[in-house]
């Protein structure tokens, strides 16, 4: 299983990434936790 989190680099994708590796660990799951940051493009999205 793959775990993405998705955004543009913040404090929250920091933390939600840390929760998630925990959670995966806590649970016994074989799961790949992955961040991905795109800074730019979600910036663009945004506007």
């Amino acid at each position: 299983m793959q775990i993405k989190i998705l955004g543009p680099g913040c404090k929250n994708c920091v933390n939600l990434e840390r929760n998630a590796r925990v959670a995966v660990a806590d649970l016994g799951l074989d799961a790949e936790v992955m961040r991905r940051s795109r800074p730019l493009l979600t910036a663009v999205q945004q506007a």
